[in-house]
């Protein structure tokens, strides 16, 4: 989880392939993708803030903010 709001996260996906031979893996593919957290209602609630304890993990909540604020800015 990069990035979270009040109700959504945003995850990051990556895949990889792997050379038998050697074991050196590839990052093949990365998505970021965004879910909204609902109560049983289907209402979105609210979610726990992250706990941000090194500082890649600043990095990619800052870009995730980025890419969020990006998002609602394009509606």
């Amino acid at each position: 989880i990069n990035y979270v709001h009040n109700s959504s996260m945003e995850i990051e996906i990556k895949a990889e392939a792997e050379d038998i031979v050697t074991g050196i893996r590839t990052v093949t593919a990365t998505a970021f993708v965004t879910f909204v957290a609902l109560d049983q209602n289907g209402k979105p609630m609210t979610v726990p803030k992250l706990s941000l304890k090194t500082d890649e993990d600043r990095v990619k909540f800052e870009e995730g903010k980025s890419r969020m604020e990006k998002r609602l800015k394009n509606r």
